[in-house]
């Protein structure tokens, strides 16, 4: 399970999502910002599918979610905002 970095947040800013510590800023979108705060360390891949599911409404097979998610999870881990 991924656990967000206390040094992230997500912030809105008009209309753009934005992924932030004290020196870095990456504009997201609204799933990218929802499987990040997800990362808590109580939700797995299986609940962050589900989750987005019931956010988002989506033509996409689990697969494709769940594919969708790790990648995320990947960025999200090579920028230092999660930990695995």
């Amino acid at each position: 399970m991924a656990i967000r970095n206390i040094d992230w947040r997500v912030r809105t800013v008009g209309t753009g999502i934005f992924l932030t510590n004290s020196i870095k800023v990456f504009e997201v979108n609204s799933t990218a910002a929802k499987v990040f705060l997800m990362c808590d360390g109580k939700h797995d891949v299986g609940m962050m599918v589900s989750g987005i599911k019931s956010s988002f409404q989506t033509d996409c097979t689990d697969q494709e979610i769940q594919t969708d998610i790790n990648e995320a999870l990947d960025v999200f881990k090579s920028i230092g905002a999660v930990q695995m």
